[in-house]
């Protein structure tokens, strides 16, 4: 389910599109915003720097390419320089000027204001004159009218673009987060009548902080969900190997030990109905426990060792939502129903 900062976020995000989209005249700092409070609360680190530096102004040398634009360049003496700076309104350039590609980097508050009258100011570059003894000619920078307003047409654009999609996004995420979190609260509850104290919710508090530590508790959280399962949910007594399954390979009868807590499920679904075959091959729950189960007693064992804790925070999350849904196929076909004697029925 959507948390508060998504709601919030959403409607910002929301907000924007629709301005955006009636095509009227808009605030465009404040869209900038909008956009990047939404981010900062979606935890968007990507767009939160975007957004920034659409504020703030960039460097010209990591400029975004949105940025770059047509610039008139010249030099002007002394005298022109007077002159220019007597003149109201923008310095428009003179002949002379030279055309090139420039990024326009001041910070959108300043585009805004300049966009009537376009932008220009004195670079810092210098170089001797050629009419003058002596004189030093400085260098200007001029984006007329025309290149500021390409510049934040296309900031426009790209904050259309972008509230669209981060739509687009949310509703998508908040219906499978809605579906998930059903999903979830059934399993959980399952879990609960069968008197099991591992909590899917403190697998996932684990998961959230980011630290390899917590990532192995996590890891060691699924895996004794699953272990208890097995305890809690095959109580056939005095059963060392079942009569009809056998192990993956055919070779030998499936061992039914408390050591062997993935075989005893796979048992308890057989028992309970569950098809694990499906024209000669694992059917997809069958597949799940098996490699969810061998993926979660690698993932423990890689992280008992010594400096390899970060080998496993990127694989932790996937096993522990694999899980997530694997408990729950089983709850939703056995109710958690336990198994207290076979049937005697040959393998599916």
């Amino acid at each position: 389910m959507a948390t508060d900062q998504q709601t919030i976020a959403s409607e910002l995000i929301t907000e924007v599109a629709m301005e955006l989209a009636s095509g009227s005249p808009t605030n465009l700092v404040a869209v900038v915003r909008k956009l990047y409070y939404a981010s900062e609360l979606l935890g968007w680190e990507g767009a939160v720097n975007s957004f920034r530096t659409e504020l703030d102004g960039c460097q010209e040398a990591n400029a975004p390419q949105h940025r770059f634009t047509n610039a008139n360049v010249e030099y002007l003496s002394p005298l022109a320089e007077m002159y220019a700076s007597m003149s109201s309104g923008t310095h428009p350039p003179t002949r002379s000027a030279t055309t090139r590609v420039q990024p326009l980097c001041h910070p959108l508050a300043d585009l805004v204001r300049y966009r009537p009258t376009g932008y220009t100011w004195l670079t810092g570059n210098t170089q001797p004159s050629e009419q003058y003894a002596r004189a030093i000619e400085k260098e200007r920078i001029t984006f007329l009218h025309g290149a500021v307003t390409f510049v934040l047409d296309r900031i426009e654009e790209l904050c259309f673009k972008f509230a669209i999609e981060a739509q687009r996004l949310l509703v998508y995420g908040n219906r499978i987060g809605d579906i998930f979190g059903e999903y979830r609260a059934f399993t959980e509850g399952e879990l609960k009548k069968l008197g099991i104290d591992e909590s899917l919710a403190a697998i996932d508090t684990n998961l959230q902080s980011g630290t390899a530590e917590n990532a192995k508790l996590a890891i060691l959280g699924c895996r004794n969900i699953l272990l208890a399962l097995s305890n809690k949910l095959w109580l056939v007594s005095n059963l060392p190997t079942h009569p009809t399954l056998t192990t993956y390979d055919g070779k030998s009868p499936l061992p039914l030990g408390p050591e062997n807590p993935k075989a005893r499920l796979r048992a308890y679904l057989h028992e309970s109905g569950a098809a694990l075959v499906a024209k000669r091959r694992p059917t997809l729950l069958a597949g799940q426990l098996e490699r969810i189960a061998d993926a979660l007693d690698e993932l423990y064992n890689l992280s008992s060792e010594q400096g390899k804790n970060e080998a496993v925070l990127a694989d932790a999350k996937s096993a522990a939502l694999q899980t997530f849904f694997l408990i729950g196929e089983i709850a939703r076909l056995t109710r958690f129903e336990p198994v207290t004697s076979i049937s005697g029925r040959p393998a599916s």
